[in-house]
């Protein structure tokens, strides 16, 4: 299954815009890392960009995205866990993207779907590639926006996607 980000200019913030020099189309078994300085839009371009396109689909894929600025979100994921499952503790980041993981898993087995991974700078890759490791059977693919070069022990083919400041109103994206 693919996903296409149509080439374009998309107005991120107001003075910010992100062009996508052409259609990046993102494909199962594959691994996308995007590449680019602090503050060249790699976030915003997954906040903006990426994740509306692919919720415009909430049947079709499940969906893993892990932010940057994890606090909001792992104090979400913690009352949703004492909601649903009280004896479950989450303490940590650390906890909550193994609750992510976990709670994944249980939905792939009751209903498989594609899976798309979003991962805003994490250091949780080793947890990644074992969690993979049992579930490559699936169609994945995974999204990093991250500084550091890091690979899923060549598990799936790795494809850069750089993001690269032109001036303080506009970056540029290619694949």
């Amino acid at each position: 299954m693919n996903w296409i980000i149509k080439s374009g200019v998309y107005n991120i913030w107001q003075n910010f815009d992100i062009k996508v020099k052409q259609d990046i189309i993102f494909e199962t078994g594959c691994f996308y890392q995007m590449e680019g300085v602090n503050g060249s839009g790699k976030t915003s371009f997954l906040k903006k960009v990426l994740l509306p396109q692919l919720q415009r689909r909430p049947d079709d894929q499940y969906i893993i995205y892990v932010e940057q600025q994890v606090q909001s979100q792992l104090d979400a994921i913690k009352s949703y866990a004492l909601l649903q499952k009280p004896a479950v503790r989450i303490c940590s980041i650390e906890d909550m993207f193994d609750y992510q993981l976990n709670h994944l898993s249980i939905f792939l087995q009751q209903s498989p779907r594609p899976v798309i991974m979003i991962i805003d700078e994490t250091t949780f890759y080793d947890k990644l590639n074992l969690w993979l490791d049992n579930y490559s059977a699936y169609e994945i693919f995974v999204v990093f926006a991250t500084h550091q070069v890091h690979e899923l022990e060549n598990r799936y083919p790795q494809k850069i996607i750089s993001v690269c400041p032109i001036n303080q109103q506009l970056s540029n994206i290619t694949l």
